[in-house]
């Protein structure tokens, strides 16, 4: 049996499932997980044998070099590698030479999507030489399906997965949920995600939060609501009362909480850009000014909206995480015998 520490192995990136299934590969696998039992730190001993990093600071990259420790860095933030300009909403395209350094220290690349591939090649074309591994991440589609309430849905709920930041297009969803919540008022706009709505330890995003909250509040619409789930069944529960979400993001190289969404049968509107064109095919993928035009016609065309529905459900299966497990578990079989 392999220990393999995964850095930001979080539940968000790796379900309970998840897990499990490693361990019947013959991996037990361990992280920064919320749940103790799966919880580990690079500093316990006995040492993994091996180390998956994933932040850009490289830390755990280090360690595993420093204690002989065979490393796989896994390019899950692609972004956070090459830069983001937060106030221009455009990538910096610019990575450190410490970075590069240190990155070929590894065993093994991977990244996330070709999106991101092609993200990093374009502030570093030797990033090829490393030879970098397409390794898609998953979502459970599998226990996301066996989630009661099954397709409670007799009025249209819709969803918007929000994130309080200028990149995530959050002034944009706000203005789209106000306009059709006062033209749609037998229809509910849903405002939450897995965790707390409510962003108390970041001053720029809780001052977009009580922006968002101001303008709602002020709209005087009893057809806008928000939900807060505190653990992932419950937020799976509210997906299946779901029948349309989309996102106003302006940068995703990847989106799991959208093939979430399509997993629980909602049908998705996304702008037709970054990854999602890759990731999401059998979304509604649109140009962005065509975000609310594209969301009523799915909430007055019935046929329309069960065809979306049923084209995202079949392309999350394909990120079931099982087909993540088995490409991964590979990779690291592959590192250590």
């Amino acid at each position: 049996m392999f220990k393999v520490y995964f850095e930001g192995a979080w539940d968000e990136i790796i379900s309970a499932r998840g897990f499990k299934l490693f361990k019947k590969n013959g991996i037990l696998l361990f992280g920064d997980s919320f749940y103790k039992e799966r919880s580990f730190s690079l500093e316990k001993t006995p040492y993994p044998d091996l180390i998956i990093a994933t932040n850009p600071n490289l830390n755990a990259l280090n360690f595993g070099v420093l204690n002989n420790i065979p490393v796989i860095y896994y390019t899950i933030f692609p972004d956070q590698i090459i830069g983001w300009n937060f106030e221009r909403n455009q990538y910096k395209f610019k990575i450190s030479k410490k970075f590069k350094d240190n990155l070929q220290l590894s065993k093994k690349v991977l990244v996330n999507s070709d999106y991101s591939l092609e993200l990093i090649k374009r502030a570093w074309p030797e990033f090829v030489d490393l030879n970098p591994s397409l390794c898609y991440l998953g979502i459970d589609a599998t226990s996301i399906g066996k989630v009661m309430p099954k397709q409670n849905r007799e009025s249209i709920n819709v969803l918007w997965n929000h994130m309080w930041r200028k990149d995530k297009g959050f002034k944009e969803a706000l203005e789209i949920i106000l306009e059709l919540a006062k033209d749609y008022s037998n229809v509910n706009f849903i405002i939450g995600r897995k965790d707390d709505w409510d962003p108390r330890g970041d001053k720029g995003e809780k001052k977009s939060y009580l922006l968002f909250l101001k303008k709602i509040k002020e709209s005087g619409l009893n057809n806008v609501h928000f939900k807060k789930t505190s653990e992932v069944y419950e937020y799976w529960k509210l997906l299946k009362t779901i029948n349309i979400a989309f996102s106003t993001s302006y940068h995703e190289t990847f989106g799991l909480s959208i093939l979430e969404q399509e997993a629980a049968k909602i049908a998705t509107v996304l702008p037709n850009i970054e990854a999602y064109p890759e990731v999401h095919k059998g979304s509604m993928l649109v140009d962005y000014k065509e975000i609310k035009n594209s969301i009523q016609k799915l909430i007055n065309n019935t046929e329309l909206r069960s065809k979306v529905r049923e084209d995202c459900f079949k392309n999350a299966q394909s990120y079931n995480i099982d087909n993540f497990v088995i490409t991964l578990s590979r990779i690291i079989t592959n590192q250590l015998t």
